[in-house]
C-alpha cells in the first residue's frame, strides 16, 4: 500500500468509525484498501448481516472483510477471529489493521479445529472466504465440515468467490447439520442458520 493509499485508508476507517456505516463509506475503503485480491462484492451486505447476527465472530480467510467485520465488531461490543493459511498474508493483514487502529480483530494461524474450540459453541457470525487457488480451496471446502458442528447458534456466510466452488457441498452440508440454506435474490453469496433462526 503506498504512503498516499495508507493515508486514505486511515481517514476512511476514521470516517467510519466517527460516522458509522453508508455505502459511500464502506466504497472509500475499498478504493484505499488497494488490492487486487479484492473481490468480495457484498461488503455492505456483509456489514449489515454482522450486525444482526451478532458475536463473536469467525472469518475463515482474511482481507478488506476482515476491516469490515472489525469495525462492526467495535460497534457491537465483540470481537473477530481470523483463520488464516498464509503467513505473509497475516502479516500483511496486520499491518493494514494497525494502520486503522482496529484492535477488535485477531489473525490465527494452525488448525481450524483448534482456532474454533476458543469459541466454545459462542459463535454469532462466521464468513468463509473464497478460495484463491486449489489448495487453499481443498483447506476451506474441508472447514465447511469441521466449523458445522460448531454453528448452533450462528448465522454463516458463503462468499461469492466461494459459492461456485461449494454448490455442491452447501446443500449437502446444511441438511447435515439442520440448517436453512438461502441464496438472496440478485447475489451470489449463501446464508445458512439454525433453522428457526
Amino acid at each position: 500500500m503506498s504512503k498516499e493509499h495508507r493515508d486514505a485508508f486511515k481517514v476512511a476507517v476514521e470516517d467510519f468509525r466517527a460516522n458509522g456505516y453508508s455505502h459511500e463509506r464502506v466504497r472509500n475503503l475499498e478504493r484505499h484498501y488497494g488490492n487486487a485480491r479484492t473481490r468480495f462484492r457484498h461488503l455492505d451486505d456483509l456489514y449489515a448481516i454482522a450486525m444482526q447476527a451478532g458475536g463473536p465472530i469467525l472469518e475463515l480467510g482474511s482481507g478488506l472483510s476482515s476491516v469490515v467485520l472489525g469495525l462492526a465488531a467495535e460497534k457491537l461490543g465483540t470481537t473477530v477471529t481470523c483463520w488464516e493459511t498464509q503467513e505473509t498474508w497475516k502479516e500483511r493483514m496486520e499491518d493494514v489493521l494497525a494502520l486503522g487502529g482496529i484492535e477488535t480483530v485477531t489473525i490465527a494461524l494452525g488448525e481450524l479445529p483448534d482456532v474454533v474450540r476458543t469459541f466454545k459453541d459462542n459463535f454469532g457470525f462466521a464468513l468463509f472466504d473464497g478460495p484463491n487457488y486449489d489448495e487453499t480451496f481443498m483447506i476451506r471446502a474441508r472447514a465447511l465440515e469441521q466449523v458445522g458442528g460448531w454453528i448452533k447458534f450462528a448465522t454463516v456466510m458463503v462468499d461469492d468467490r466461494g459459492l461456485f466452488a461449494y454448490e455442491r457441498e452447501l446443500p449437502l452440508w446444511a441438511e447435515k447439520y439442520d440448517l436453512t440454506l438461502t441464496h438472496p435474490d440478485g447475489v451470489s453469496y449463501a446464508i445458512a442458520k439454525p433453522k428457526g433462526k
